[in-house]
Parts: structure tokens; sequence; C-alpha cells
């Protein structure tokens, strides 16, 4: 499980994506998408990549949503693809699930001395959309037209969607010994014995329904991590310094307003002269 996803489709399982229109009829405006230079070879390789593993396939059709080129941050040059879907999400009927309490996982972690976090890789390539739904899927690049038989960035209801089905494979023990927010796991018990066994019961529930997971990003038995918008550690549960870098690098005033000598207006006055 500690490897990218492997280059074919994921199994359908219990909760797959769908993409529910209001208006099957209604028509998008088209634009034609670019790509900057830098990133074009990047696009050729990925879109490459993603047709040989099935998630993409060449199509024609109309209603084509232009797809965006967006560098990632980080040193090295690296491409970030989002569909830009603003007029198919605003004709899609909105998935309710809402994403957990952030209060009640920072008091989980900062409540139990055992924490193992867990980062599962490429989500939008690891779930299926319903084969019905592909063809409303349908996007334009500067390499042509295809559709998308995985989750888009940029569907509206994707986070969501994401957050029901982890729900769902994890409902046994969510709240419990395990809380997911999208694609991180938090694992928290009092005991040894305990998280070997939460442990156990995630990694099974990952093998299951074949979810990989991010090696770089997973932290065992964790002492010390960053944790929505939060640092644990020794101590306990405190605000995240990069966070708080903002307000301590507010720069001092040099210049102060000037406070208005004139006396305030009487409120009857003014009446008076409204009428």
């Amino acid at each position: 499980m500690f490897e990218p996803p492997p280059t074919r489709l994921p199994p359908l399982h219990e909760v797959n994506h769908t993409i529910p229109l209001i208006n099957l009829d209604a028509h998008y405006s088209t634009r034609t998408p670019r790509c900057s230079t830098a990133l074009f070879p990047l696009l050729r390789e990925k879109t490459d990549r993603y047709v040989k593993s099935g998630w993409w396939e060449p199509a024609h059709g109309q209603n084509a949503i232009p797809i965006l080129c967006i560098p990632k941050a980080g040193k090295e040059l690296k491409l970030c693809t989002v569909i830009d879907a603003r007029e198919r999400n605003a004709n899609t009927v909105i998935n309710s699930t809402p994403l957990p309490n952030q209060d009640m996982i920072h008091e989980a972690i900062a409540s139990h001395l055992f924490v193992s976090i867990i980062d599962i890789s490429d989500v939008y390539e690891q779930l299926c959309i319903v084969p019905e739904d592909v063809p409303k899927t349908i996007f334009a690049s500067s390499l042509g037209t295809y559709v998308s038989n995985t989750l888009q960035q940029g569907d509206c209801n994707g986070p969501s969607l994401w957050q029901r089905f982890m729900t769902y494979v994890f409902r046994e023990r969510i709240g419990v010994e395990v809380w997911v927010y999208l694609d991180n796991i938090y694992i928290f018990t009092k005991t040894l014995e305990q998280h070997e066994n939460a442990l156990g019961y995630v990694y099974d529930c990952l093998y299951k329904e074949q979810l990989y997971i991010s090696l770089n990003k997973f932290k065992l038995y964790a002492i010390r991590f960053n944790c929505l918008g939060h640092y644990r550690d020794e101590r306990g549960l405190t605000a995240s310094t990069n966070k708080l870098e903002l307000i301590r690098n507010w720069p001092t005033l040099s210049s102060y307003p000037r406070l208005s000598t004139s006396p305030s207006p009487d409120p009857g006055q003014i009446r008076s002269n409204h009428r």
C-alpha cells in the first residue's frame, strides 16, 4: 500500500462519484484552454500517463469545459490540473456530507498518548465515477478533448464525496479510535495495545478497499506534528507557528490616523432635518 496508485482504474466501491445535474439540457460556454510553455511538457506527460492508465479517455462532444494548468508550490516545477467547472457546478445538486468538526479531532489527538497519521495519496485518482456519468466529465485541454473515469479536481462534490467514502470505510471506529479529515487518517489511543489493534483495523480497511497511502507523510506513533492548523507536541496542542508568523511579523505603525475633533451631530436635529 506504500506506493503511488497503480496505473489502472481503481475498483468500483460501495460509494462512487456521481454528477447529479439539475438541468440535463444545459449548455455551458466553452473557452479555448491555454497552458504555459513551461508547463506544456508536463501536461503532455500527464495526459499520456492518464490515458494509458485508463483514468482519461479521448472523447468528443459538447459542453467540454476547459482544464487549467497550475504550477504546484515548491522548488521543483510540478503540474496541477483543475477543471474550470464553475458552470457545471452551478448546475449540480450539492452533496450535503459535512466535513468532521476540527475541534473534535484536536481534542482527540491532544488527549491521547499514542497518535499515528496516515495520508492517502492521490485520492482523486483512487475513486471512480459511475459509468453513466462519465460523459458529463468532458473537458478540453491543449492536447484535445477527454472524459475522466475518476474524480476530477474542481468538481464541487469532490471533497464531500471523498469524505462520505472515508466515513463509510471506517464507520465502525469513527470518533472512537479513528478520525478522517479528507485524505488524512488520525489514529488515537491511550495504550500501546489498543493502538496496535487500531492500526491493524485501518490497514485491513485500506487493503480491502485497495487504497494507497503516502510513505513520505506516514507518521507512526507521532509526537510532534501539525494537525489542521495546530501543532501537537509533548506539551499539548498549540496554534501552528506558521499560522502566527504573519501576526508576529506585523510591522510597527509609522503613522497614526487623525481623530476627528468636530462634535457629533445631535440625533434629534438629524431627524428634524430629515422631515
